[in-house]
């Protein structure tokens, strides 16, 4: 099954394959900041340290998304409510909602 590893804290979870980041992390008792869950806010928005290719490619509705907050469209950065895995691996870095907010962007002071 695939693992997918959530740092900081370096929790390591087993899920089905197809199972997307934010459930996952729910069910793990991970803390994913979200807002409406079906790619509407970005407020699930994570960092992908590894394992990209690990996740199933961006449908549109996601790059649009992610685009329009100023956000890279290079699988850097996922919509936790929409990356799926469906490979082995994967790291989610979560601290990136530390400095990440859908209304204001990236705090560039940290």
């Amino acid at each position: 099954m695939p693992v997918i590893e959530f740092r900081p804290g370096l929790e390591k979870i087993e899920v089905p394959e197809n199972t997307k980041l934010l459930v996952a992390g729910r069910k793990a008792g991970v803390e994913i900041r979200f807002g409406c869950g079906a790619c509407q806010c970005a407020s699930c928005a994570v960092k992908i340290l590894a394992g990209q290719e690990s996740l199933i490619p961006m449908k549109q509705n996601e790059i649009e998304l992610l685009k329009r907050i100023g956000l890279p469209t290079s699988g850097e950065i996922r919509l936790s409510c929409q990356a799926r895995i469906c490979g082995d691996h994967c790291i989610v870095d979560l601290s990136f909602q530390d400095i990440y907010s859908p209304d204001k962007g990236l705090d560039q002071d940290t």
